[in-house]
Order: C-alpha cells, then sequence, then structure tokens
C-alpha cells in the first residue's frame, strides 16, 4: 500500500515534470531548421542563431522575477496565466517573417518559460514527498528526454514533407497538454504558497553562517558545473568535427549519446540515493567526468569517442540535480528564492561558455573544450569542501 501511495505521489507531479521537459523542447528543436528558415526569409544565419540567445536571456530575466509574483498569487495561478500567454506568442512564431520579431518572441517565450521553471521546481520542493534529492533527480530527467525528442520532431515534419512552421504546432500542442495535466491534477491543491514581503522573506533565509558556507559553495559549484555542461552540449560537436574528422552526422549523435546517458545516470541516481549521500555520489560522478573528458578529448578513435562520451554523460547526469536539491532544502523557508538563485547561477555560467571556447580556440583547438575539464576539476574540489561542511555543520542529515 505504502508503495502505491508513493507512486501516486510521483504520479501527481508529472505537470511539473512536463513543465522541464517543455524548455529543451523550445532551447534544441529550432536548430535544425536554422538553416531553412535562413533561406527561406533570407535572413543571415549568424543573425538567426542569435534567437537562442535571446530565449536564454529570456529565461533567466523569468527566473530572477518569478518570486515576485507570489507576493499576490499562488504557484498554480501564476503557471496556469503563463501557459496561457505562452499559446499566443507560440502560435504567432508560424506567421512572422522578420528578425527582429524571431527576437522579440523568442525573448517572451523564455521569460514564460522561466517563470514556470521557478514555480514549477518550488512546486516540486513543496510536495509531501520526502525524498526530495529523489524528486528532483526524478524531475530533472525530463530535460536530458526533452533534449533526445526534440530533434525528432524535425524527422517527423521531414517524412510528412511538411514547412518548419510545424515546429510551432507541436509545440503548441506540447504546452496544452501540460496545461491541463496542471488543470486535472493541481487545480485542488490547497497549499497557500504566496510571499508576503520578498525583503523579509530574503533577510530571513540567511541566518545561519554555517549553512551560507555550504550555500554559497553550492552556488560557485554550479556556476562552474554550468560551464562545462555548456561547452558539450554547444561546442564538443564542433570540436569532434575539426579536431577528429567525424562527419556532421556522427557528431551529432554524440550529443545525442550524451543525453542518453544523462537519462540513463539519473535513473539510476534515483536508485541509490537512499543508500549513498547526495554529495558523495556527486563527487565520485565528478571523477567519472574527469577520466571521460579526458579520453574524449585526447584519444581520436572512434569507438573511444562515443564511449567517452557515454561516459561523460553519466558522470554529468546527476551532479547539477544533486546540487541544487541538497542546496535549496538546507533552510527552511523561500525555497523559491534559493532555487532561483541556484538556478540563475548555473544558466550564467552557461552563458559564459562560448565566450571562452572562442577566447581558447585562438591558442589551440582541444584547449577550447578542455575547458570543461578545467571547470569539473573546480567542481570536484568545491564537492570535497561541501563534503567536510556538512560532516561538520550539517548533523542528522536525512537522505530519504
Amino acid at each position: 500500500m505504502k508503495r502505491k501511495q508513493i507512486f501516486l505521489a510521483y504520479l501527481s507531479e508529472t505537470p511539473n515534470f512536463l513543465s522541464i521537459f517543455l524548455y529543451p523542447i523550445f532551447l534544441i528543436s529550432i536548430s535544425p531548421v536554422l538553416f531553412d528558415i535562413s533561406n527561406e526569409l533570407n535572413i543571415n544565419l549568424n543573425s538567426l542563431n542569435l534567437v537562442l540567445s535571446f530565449l536564454i536571456i529570456g529565461n533567466i530575466t523569468g527566473q530572477l522575477t518569478s518570486s515576485l509574483f507570489n507576493i499576490k498569487f499562488r504557484r498554480f495561478v501564476i503557471i496556469i496565466t503563463s501557459y496561457i500567454l505562452l499559446i499566443p506568442i507560440t502560435l504567432l512564431l508560424i506567421f512572422i517573417m522578420k528578425l527582429y520579431l524571431f527576437y522579440i518572441l523568442y525573448f517572451f517565450s523564455g521569460y514564460m518559460l522561466g517563470v514556470i521553471w521557478i514555480q514549477a521546481n518550488a512546486l516540486l520542493l513543496e510536495s509531501d514527498i520526502e525524498n526530495k534529492n529523489r524528486l528532483i533527480n526524478i524531475a530533472l530527467i525530463f530535460f536530458p528526454i526533452g533534449a533526445i525528442l526534440a530533434p525528432l520532431s524535425n524527422v517527423l515534419i521531414s517524412n510528412f514533407g511538411l514547412n518548419w512552421r510545424y515546429l510551432y504546432v507541436i509545440t503548441v500542442l506540447l504546452i496544452v497538454i501540460t496545461l491541463i495535466t496542471y488543470l486535472l491534477i493541481k487545480r485542488k491543491s490547497n497549499s497557500n504558497n504566496k510571499i508576503n514581503n520578498v525583503k523579509t522573506e530574503f533577510k530571513g533565509i540567511f541566518i545561519n553562517k554555517n549553512y551560507n558556507k555550504i550555500f554559497i559553495v553550492s552556488v560557485l559549484t554550479l556556476f562552474f558545473y554550468g560551464i562545462t555542461e555548456a561547452v558539450i552540449y554547444t561546442w564538443s560537436p564542433t570540436f569532434f568535427r575539426m579536431d577528429k574528422a567525424l562527419t556532421a552526422q556522427f557528431a551529432s549523435l554524440t550529443i545525442s549519446i550524451f543525453w542518453l546517458a544523462v537519462t540513463i545516470g539519473r535513473i539510476l541516481i534515483g536508485i541509490v540515493l537512499c543508500r549513498i549521500k547526495p554529495y558523495i555520489i556527486a563527487f565520485w560522478l565528478t571523477i567519472i567526468s574527469l577520466l571521460s573528458l579526458f579520453f574524449m578529448i585526447f584519444i581520436s578513435k572512434g569507438y573511444i569517442i562515443f564511449l567517452a562520451i557515454f561516459f561523460v554523460g553519466l558522470g554529468y547526469s546527476g551532479i547539477f540535480s544533486l546540487v541544487f536539491s541538497t542546496a535549496s532544502l538546507i533552510y527552511e523557508k523561500a525555497k523559491d528564492i534559493l532555487e532561483t538563485i541556484l538556478f540563475v547561477t548555473t544558466s550564467l555560467g552557461a552563458s559564459l561558455a562560448p565566450y571562452l571556447t572562442g577566447l581558447t580556440l585562438k591558442l589551440n583547438i582541444k584547449y577550447s573544450v578542455s575547458i570543461a575539464l578545467v571547470f569539473m576539476f573546480l567542481v570536484s574540489l568545491l564537492l570535497i569542501l561541501n563534503i567536510i561542511n556538512y560532516k561538520k555543520f550539517v548533523k542528522n542529515q536525512n537522505i530519504c
């Protein structure tokens, strides 16, 4: 009976899982058709590629301002309103012809998704499920699933001989499905999660100096992790083509392998979380990542490359989810503010990755992707520091 109740509790979080699933759909599905859009609308490809930058900037802005809406509204109301606004914004993308309209609409799409992201993750942290580390880990499985499935929408459209604009029709259908799940499953939620005074709420969080040390180290950990992960999913395919002489198809396949391994890794982590403390798991994942990155960068044999990128994905699979959930749960209040800090910090790190790869590319192609190795090493050092901090400052930590 207890197992059935636990299963139903996780099943009730499906709307929040789908909210996490939607962001990579927006982020990744357009990439394979940028060339087609450029040709049809006669827009410079380099300029068109910036739509993803506007999406990410909008997403960061949405995450930063999401908590402000909680002053007046419940999370359920904020999420439902955001999805209702996102539907016409996405539909407008079907009809636009000008580059600046792409920029504007992708910014607002990112903004709505950023607002939803914070609210959905806050609902997860406030759920009745006791093992929050496992819950967040399972929830974040839906990001790589979205990343894996997003390109398939392009395959579906190509097989039916449809225009790239139908991508947005598929996206709208996914938004509507997610909206319906919230209305059916979360509508009767009676939790009152408004914030009466943001300033007072913020001041009331950081009153334990020892916990503050853990949280600051966690923030730095996720900032460095954001850099190293972004190097993999934004730059490694180009690195494989330039340094390893892989074809475009095989270079693209490496990213699919990476996200598949991330998904498998998060499932496995969910199984062992009750047996091993989160930061211990995260540290050993960095060791796997470091070894795999070394082989990925410096070995040129084809099968070694694919095997290495798979183990890189396994290593990366749980670091973010474990550090995020543990750090956001260390304080008793204002979890939405804490998660906003952690998510935005990771996004800022990711936004720095293209600049760093471009800078080091001038020196050597291997240096450009070795950034991931360097920052993963820093992540491992910070995790060791927080393992020590937890043993010293956090007594009787409940990991289940």
